[in-house]
């Protein structure tokens, strides 16, 4: 509903149903899902996904610290610049913005609102770089990871989770298309997701692992925007093919 009536989004479906059960809470007011795991193909929008969560966790939750991790700094910024793009572009939250909310600098790449009356800081949203680094001395209510299956250790992983670890009601999201042997962490997660770990969600989008890679309906599976965004099963076919010939 705030994606459409406020940011005047039209979501994808996938997307639009991804947030729902993603979204739920226990009956005390915590996520359900303490860790969300999405796999989906590369170009079916996933990035954009946490940039309309952002929106809505600054201005509707005034979460205090959303953190936001991926492969290189310059990508963890995109989903931010994207936020920043769309308050922008609506009046509605831009109005109750500091004049200068966004601060980029060398080491600084943060959003930032109003403090309100009984709030002890105010909601922000920051990036991290890569490394053993990312989210320590913070306190993080919600955490965004993209492109997970380029961990290949664990050491950006527990370095931003573990911020969480004082927070009962924080979130972790971490997002990827599909990895390989060396994606330890996204398998590791896959795997105890799939074994019903409480308090993980796994939601895939993925062919079957046997598939061909020319089969229409396994890319189907894999791309779930397909008639609805910009991609196309015409334009999967010919690189199918050409993967076969690698």
């Amino acid at each position: 509903a705030f994606a459409v009536r406020v940011l005047g989004l039209d979501l994808y479906p996938w997307q639009r149903w991804l947030l729902i059960p993603a979204g739920e809470l226990l009956p005390d007011g915590r996520p359900r899902f303490r860790k969300v795991l999405v796999e989906v193909a590369r170009q079916n929008g996933k990035t954009f996904v946490p940039v309309v969560l952002a929106a809505y966790w600054l201005f509707v939750e005034r979460v205090s610290l959303v953190l936001g991790t991926s492969t290189t700094l310059d990508y963890a910024r995109e989903p931010l610049d994207k936020v920043v793009a769309l308050v922008e572009s609506t009046p509605a939250l831009r109005r109750p913005c500091p004049t200068r909310w966004v601060r980029q600098t060398n080491s600084q790449h943060r959003a930032f609102l109003h403090r309100r009356r009984g709030e002890l800081e105010p909601p922000r949203y920051q990036v991290a770089a890569r490394g053993p680094g990312a989210g320590r001395s913070l306190r993080v209510r919600r955490l965004v990871t993209d492109g997970l299956r380029e961990d290949h250790d664990y050491k950006t992983w527990d370095a931003s989770y573990n911020a969480m670890r004082a927070v009962g009601d924080a979130q972790a999201w971490a997002l990827s298309n599909a990895g390989g042997a060396s994606s330890i962490v996204l398998n590791d997660m896959r795997d105890l997701a799939v074994e019903g770990v409480d308090e993980l969600g796994y939601f895939g989008w993925t062919a079957p692992a046997t598939a061909d890679v020319r089969d229409v309906e396994a890319l189907l599976q894999a791309n779930p925007s397909i008639g609805y965004g910009e991609i196309s099963l015409e334009s999967l076919l010919p690189d199918a093919a050409a993967a076969l010939r690698v």
